[in-house]
């Protein structure tokens, strides 16, 4: 199986439905079969060629919309579908990286290294940032 990559541009709690669905070349050839089709064991009969969905219905096809594959209790049918739950927190971890290296370099390239000369709201948007990606940690651990 081929890893999947999703684009995510912002942070935030996502729900990631995995579909799978018979392909239109294995419907043709469990239709062909006739009396030994699989086809008749499911109550609900659906496929794809890659660009559109179909439903199997007393001997019609017809084209369905994505949600109704979404919505549909997929007991009894060839619908295959997992859903998991994640939590992104990249562009958060990204602005705690800029802020760590604003203090860095503001402190790291003096000869004399000195407290006073780093902003100190500078360091108040680090710990709380540092504190929200925890929380946020912490919060997704326990659901």
């Amino acid at each position: 199986m081929e890893p999947i990559t999703l684009p995510v541009k912002f942070d935030g709690w996502f729900k990631v439905q995995h579909i799978i669905l018979p392909t239109e070349e294995w419907f043709e050839r469990e239709l062909a079969k006739g009396d030994t089709s699989i086809i008749r064991l499911y109550t609900g009969v659906y496929f794809s060629n890659g660009k559109n969905i179909f439903k199997y219905y007393n001997n019609e096809v017809t084209t369905v919309e994505l949600s109704e594959i979404v919505e549909r209790n997929t007991e009894g049918t060839t619908i295959s579908r997992c859903s998991q739950d994640y939590v992104s927190i990249c562009f958060l971890r990204k602005c705690y990286i800029n802020l760590c290296q604003q203090i860095f370099n503001a402190r790291a390239f003096d000869k004399c290294w000195n407290k006073n000369k780093i902003d100190s709201e500078l360091i108040f948007k680090r710990d709380m940032v540092w504190m929200a990606i925890n929380v946020i940690k912490y919060m997704v651990e326990f659901n």
